[in-house]
């Protein structure tokens, strides 16, 4: 399987394969960065017939090859020269920056955190009607983490992110958020729904999906995910889009039923925040055999409907 600690050597894949001769025989050929730093991708062409429907609808982008083989500046470094952002959004961000995995080595670097600050404001500046809202800042510095610190590939990924309707998440951003809201109000339905005896516990308590699944979706799970689980859940997200957040979401629920269902409100907002802080690695395996019924699917395409 293709991890997120692949995503840099894939997009320099990719953007070989725009510049070689397309030749099948010879994409074996091609063996990640140019520092031999990252994992050797050696993809054969069911492989990469494999990253052409999933992933790879995140990185066939003409504009990322434009920019990648561009001489001069980068995309970001382009981008903060010619557009500038409002001191508000400016001081939002900065004050995030070290808010953002302070726990973490890597992000303990001045540099690191430099290039999480420069690539949020790249964003705001190419999307205003964006601008910066809090949880940005986990997502891009984990796609810095796994891009080996190239902010213009970071960047990408995440205008990527926001633009393309599959991940659309300019709609989770944008002022009132009203993706977030879309989809939580769906997540109780389709808890509701699924597991009804839950639902009505949790909604007695008054712990509405709203107040612990808001951040799963604003940061798509990066906020406080372990790592490795994280990854796993990105790639599943990826390939998938939504419907991964909604059934790895209803999974979570579902494993701490019996916990929850003996639980007063505190308990239960612990209880939820404690088991995605220590995520287990059957959860994506999990969320891809749940059953869900027609009417269960139907919430879901529903609430997916741009």
């Amino acid at each position: 399987a293709i991890t997120i600690f692949n995503y840099s050597d894939l997009l320099a894949y990719i953007h070989y394969l725009h510049h070689s001769d397309e030749n099948p025989e010879n994409r074996n050929e091609f063996n990640g960065n140019d520092d031999d730093s990252g994992v050797c991708m050696n993809m054969d062409n069911e492989s990469y017939e494999t990253v052409v429907k999933g992933i790879g609808d995140l990185f066939l982008d003409l504009d990322f090859v434009r920019i990648v083989n561009s001489n001069g500046d980068g995309v970001v470094s382009q981008l903060l020269c010619l557009h500038s952002i409002s001191t508000e959004t400016w001081e939002h961000i900065e004050r995030d920056i070290p808010r953002t995995y302070p726990d973490v080595e890597y992000f303990f670097n001045t540099d690191v955190q430099d290039s999480v600050l420069r690539v949020l404001r790249a964003l705001a500046a190419e999307f205003p009607s964006v601008g910066y809202v809090q949880g940005m800042n986990f997502i891009a510095a984990q796609l810095l983490f796994h891009c080996n610190s190239d902010e213009d590939r970071a960047f990408l990924l995440f205008r990527k992110l926001i633009t393309f309707p599959k991940y659309d998440l300019k709609s989770v951003y944008i002022n009132g958020l009203p993706k977030v809201l879309k989809y939580c109000c769906a997540l109780d339905t389709l808890l509701k729904v699924h597991n009804p005896t839950l639902f009505h516990h949790l909604n007695g308590l008054g712990l509405e999906s709203m107040l612990y699944a808001q951040q799963w979706i604003m940061t798509l799970f990066a906020y406080n995910t372990n790592w490795k689980v994280l990854a796993q859940i990105w790639d599943y997200f990826f390939m998938n889009g939504w419907q991964a957040i909604f059934r790895i979401s209803l999974c979570i629920l579902d494993d701490l039923e019996g916990l929850l269902k003996n639980s007063d409100f505190e308990e239960c907002s612990d209880t939820i925040r404690d088991f995605v802080q220590h995520m287990p690695e059957y959860i994506c395996a999990r969320a891809k055999n749940i059953h869900l019924s027609a009417e269960e699917v139907s919430i879901i395409d529903g609430a997916l409907i741009i």
